[in-house]
């Protein structure tokens, strides 16, 4: 009986990795000297060239597999406790928001009821980031090389008051991770954790830096890709735009304040000046009644 051929195993291969190609052009000066390379000169410049090209792709490749090696490892983890962890935070959150509520009193307004519990959850959310469950998982982002959702971290940067120029390639608004990464750290978070929403802001802001552009840098991206990317940046990005949401209110509500209060002190004068008006009326009216009299 004939036996059939043994089947062919063949080593896994690791997939390739997506890249684009970069083109780079190399100079060479002979300082001063005018004169030309010789061919042994431009053939050793070649073979370094090449010899350093292999040995930077190399590098690129490690820094990448590293990169998939920890994405894997912090997926692996986030999947395990995904349902029952944020299940468990937002309850711990909305427990908070309900002691609250239930310390408020009878008289309160609505409105401002419902603005303390928002600012109460905003509060919960940052504290979830700066020093609770979410740092972590938010701060592994500078040990990757390469990153995803970059808007994102581009969006907190400007919304810190980081400058274009510490954290994108020049003359551009493209992040450039390479640079920006070294600023992602526990500086970027105690700077966090002395932000509050309300109330008025001093100093110069550009354009990138104000809420309404930071607010469009995030509109492309869905709070539930985050989610399946990573914990830490889906929270950071549910509290950024609860935190645009609180900031865009107080703006409108100072502003109406001072309308209100504008209006009032315009009424205010106005009623003094009618009231001073009919002094000198009633006053004239009394003085030609005197004279009528004589």
């Amino acid at each position: 009986m004939k036996l059939p051929p043994k089947p062919v195993i063949h080593e896994p291969q690791e997939a390739e990795f997506k890249t684009d190609p970069i083109k780079y052009c190399v100079c060479m000066d002979t300082m001063g000297q005018d004169r030309e390379f010789t061919k042994e000169q431009k053939k050793f410049a070649i073979e370094t060239i090449k010899k350093y090209k292999l040995q930077w792709e190399e590098r690129e490749s490690q820094r990448l597999r590293s990169d998939r090696n920890l994405r894997v490892t912090e997926k692996e983890k986030d999947s395990k406790e995904q349902e029952q962890f944020l299940q468990q935070q937002q309850e711990e959150e909305d427990r908070e928001a309900e002691n609250l509520n239930t310390s408020f009193p009878e008289d309160m307004l609505e409105e401002e009821k419902k603005n303390k519990l928002k600012m109460a959850r905003w509060k919960f959310k940052l504290k979830q980031i700066v020093s609770g469950p979410y740092k972590d998982k938010l701060m592994v982002a500078s040990r990757y090389n390469v990153i995803r959702f970059p808007r994102i971290y581009q969006s907190f940067f400007y919304f810190l008051g980081y400058k274009r120029e510490d954290i994108c390639e020049p003359l551009t608004n493209k992040l450039f991770w390479k640079k920006a990464k070294n600023l992602w750290n526990e500086d970027l978070l105690n700077k966090l954790d002395k932000y509050t929403p309300q109330g008025t802001k001093e100093g110069p802001y550009t354009l990138y830096q104000k809420i309404n552009f930071i607010e469009s840098n995030m509109t492309k991206t869905s709070e539930q890709d985050l989610t399946n990317y990573s914990f830490g940046l889906a929270k950071l990005f549910s509290f950024l735009k609860l935190t645009i949401e609180i900031r865009k209110e107080d703006v409108i509500s100072r502003k109406e304040y001072r309308e209100k209060k504008t209006k009032e002190r315009e009424e205010a004068i106005q009623n003094s000046e009618k009231r001073e008006q009919e002094k000198r009326t009633e006053l004239q009216a009394k003085k030609e009644e005197k004279l009528k009299v004589k």
